[in-house]
């Protein structure tokens, strides 16, 4: 999955130069001094991310409003992006790890969403902490996520009663995180590394994670096939 930086071609900006990042809002988060400029092939990336061209693909939809160059160069942090909900939740890497440590579990699974937590979905969350007699990170996307989903503000608020009404207080955790590019097996793949990121040594994977849906003839998206999805990361 890369991770890119594009802009539109007529973006002023010189190699060896220095250029702010600023977000949505014009807060200032990074400085970037420009190493490359190179046009992008999105043909070539949709093919090798997604394993397909069709624009029924959310990525790919996504992918066409980009700009048409990328640039990259070594960053200097001056802000983490900022959020105003659930402030408490949305924690880094380091703090998650220090908080699961102190839950004194040797393993911890960690579990994405972008849904509401259904009944089968606490009890397979249970059953896997029993499995590896540990913790769960519950980590859901509070991003961009599939059109027509939950919205996060309703999504988080059950996934807290949860925690407080139906889990054992000593074993999930349960921080905030990123978008998906509903991009299947490979995505999968790059939660399973950012959830070890994150402290867990085991990741669930469920039966379309992060599936992009059906194409333009109705039919399901055919995935790209990734190996070392399941089990411990």
């Amino acid at each position: 999955m890369p991770i890119t930086l594009p802009i539109d071609e007529d973006t002023p900006l010189r190699l060896g130069k220095e250029i702010a990042l600023r977000d949505s809002k014009n807060n200032l988060m990074a400085v970037m001094k420009v190493e490359e400029a190179f046009a992008w092939d999105a043909d070539r990336e949709a093919h090798h991310v997604c394993g397909s061209l069709d624009a029924r693909h959310p990525l790919i939809a996504e992918m066409e409003t980009w700009g048409k160059v990328y640039i990259s160069g070594p960053l200097r942090v001056i802000n983490l992006p900022r959020a105003y909900d659930f402030t408490e939740l949305r924690l880094p890497p380091v703090e998650v790890r220090r908080r699961l440590s102190g839950m004194g579990h040797h393993n911890v699974v960690a579990f994405q969403t972008r849904n509401p937590l259904h009944r089968i979905h606490e009890e397979l969350t249970k059953r896997a902490m029993a499995d590896i007699n540990g913790a769960l990170l519950l980590h859901p996307a509070v991003g961009l996520t599939k059109p027509g989903d939950v919205d996060h503000y309703t999504r988080v608020r059950i996934y807290k009663t949860l925690i407080k009404n139906y889990y054992d207080p000593q074993r999930p955790a349960q921080p905030l995180t990123l978008a998906i590019d509903i991009a299947g097996p490979r995505e999968a793949v790059w939660h399973a590394i950012i959830r070890r990121n994150y402290g867990a040594n085991h990741f669930i994977v469920g039966r379309d994670h992060a599936g992009p849906g059906k194409d333009s003839a109705a039919s399901p998206f055919t995935p790209l096939r990734c190996s070392g999805v399941a089990g411990e990361t």
